[in-house]
């Protein structure tokens, strides 16, 4: 008798947890894997939301890692047909910090908001503004920097990049979206904070344009400020995240960008 009674809440708590979860977003994936619903089938993407309707076709060698809005994971490598319910099923048990928990929410309002990501910030829009990389606030190190923005069908560009410390201001008129420098050029220095900015106007008022502020740092404080992020990264490891995607991760996320 109570073995049958254990079995029921058993069952009655898996009902309950898919009946908690309306969808799983596709955090990362490796290998070839088809997400199929009733009106179409299309290889699976980063951001993909699955709901009841969709199946998943694993192939070999291939898993997925999906997430729930409430920074929850879900990991799965078998072959074959998998539906919504069976991946439920496949949450990681490992143990995962708050600080992942946190990253995991963050993650998920991002992919699922991604049409709506400007701020406005001291009355720009910094949506408006064509910088992409490095970001605001950032920290770097390494042996170059490389400067990235949007394209815009002007095609001409004006560049500013300005050392806070010294004033000193470099500028150039380019037809590219991006930009590379020798960090070993005397223009940088570490614990130095620079600004920078692009434009398509000939004669900006650079007064009154947006800039992103980063800052350059050697190797030594590089790997202090990583620590703050230490339980994250061990348990994206855990997960089986890349060397090179946790670097990503950094970099994209908490502005910790190594070149």
């Amino acid at each position: 008798m109570e073995k049958s009674i254990f079995r029921f809440l058993i069952f009655i708590l898996i009902i309950q947890c898919g009946f908690s979860q309306d969808s799983l977003c596709v955090y990362r994936f490796e290998g070839d894997i088809l997400l199929k619903s009733p009106q179409s089938t299309k290889p699976i993407s980063k951001g993909d939301i699955v709901t009841k309707e969709y199946i998943l076709n694993l192939f070999p060698k291939s898993q997925i890692t999906a997430i729930d809005k409430e920074g929850n994971i879900f990991k799965r490598d078998q072959e074959g047909l998998c539906d919504f319910n069976t991946l439920l099923l496949s949450k990681f048990e490992g143990k995962t910090s708050s600080l992942t928990t946190k990253y995991f929410k963050f993650i998920w309002d991002e992919l699922l908001n991604r049409e709506n990501t400007e701020t406005k910030i001291a009355g720009v829009f910094r949506g408006d503004a064509l910088m992409s990389t490095p970001e605001d606030q950032s920290f770097i190190t390494g042996k170059t920097i490389e400067f990235n923005w949007k394209e815009s069908d002007k095609g001409v560009y004006y560049f500013y990049l300005q050392n806070l410390k010294t004033n000193e201001l470099f500028q150039t008129e380019t037809e590219n979206s991006f930009i590379t420098f020798d960090t070993k050029n005397s223009f940088f220095s570490n614990d130095t904070e620079y600004k920078w900015t692009v434009t398509t106007e000939e004669f900006p008022n650079l007064k009154n344009i947006p800039y992103n502020f980063f800052s350059i740092v050697d190797s030594k404080q590089f790997s202090e400020l990583k620590k703050e992020h230490k339980s994250l990264i061990k348990d994206l490891k855990k997960l089986g995240v890349s060397e090179t995607e946790i670097n990503s991760v950094l970099c994209d996320t908490y502005k910790l960008c190594a070149f």
